[in-house]
C-alpha cells in the first residue's frame, strides 16, 4: 500500500518533464512535432462544431504546418475552464488566423533529472523501508530445532 501511495505522489513529476517553448514566426515546427496551439475567440466559436464548446486550447502532432493553415493530428482539447479531453489522432485542420499563439512542447532536462532521482530516492526508500522493517531471519527463537530441545533419541 505505501508503495502504491509514493507511487502516486510521485506520477506528477512525470508531466513536470516537458515544458511549451513558444514557436518563432520565422521557423515551422517539423512535422510530428507536438504542439500546443492557443485559440483566440473566435477560434473556440469557429472550431466548435468539430472538437467542441469553449475549447480554448488544442495539442497534437504536426501533420502540416503553412502559413495559412496547420493541420494536426489531435491528441488533446483543453476547455476554457481547464478541462482536457482525449482524442485518438483524428486530423484537424486549424487556420492560422485562428491562433493567439504555438507552443512546441521539450523535454526540460532539469525537470527530469529531478523527477528521475525523485523515483530512485523512492524506491530505494521502499527497499531500505523493507529491510529495516521485515528483513530479518525467518528462524524461530531457539535455534529452529524440533520441539523439546532438540535431544532426539532414536530407538
Amino acid at each position: 500500500m505505501k508503495v502504491v501511495l509514493r507511487m502516486m505522489l510521485l506520477t506528477p513529476l512525470l508531466a513536470a518533464c516537458y515544458k511549451n517553448v513558444p514557436v518563432r514566426t520565422d521557423v515551422n515546427p517539423p512535422s510530428d512535432s507536438r504542439v500546443l496551439l492557443e485559440l483566440t475567440d473566435r477560434g473556440t466559436a469557429d472550431l466548435a462544431e468539430r472538437i467542441g464548446a469553449g475549447v480554448g486550447q488544442v495539442e497534437g502532432r504536426v501533420v502540416t504546418w503553412s502559413p495559412d493553415t496547420i493541420v494536426l493530428r489531435l491528441n488533446r482539447t483543453i476547455l476554457r475552464g481547464g478541462a482536457a479531453t482525449t482524442w485518438g489522432g483524428e486530423l484537424l485542420a486549424v487556420p492560422r488566423v485562428l491562433v493567439s499563439v504555438a507552443h512546441e512542447r521539450h523535454i526540460d532536462r532539469p525537470r527530469t533529472v529531478l523527477a528521475v532521482g525523485g523515483v530512485i530516492v523512492a524506491i530505494g526508500s521502499v527497499v531500505l523501508g523493507a529491510e529495516l522493517i521485515g528483513g530479518g531471519t525467518t528462524e524461530r527463537p531457539g535455534g529452529g530445532g524440533p520441539p523439546g530441545g532438540g535431544n532426539l533419541r532414536l530407538p
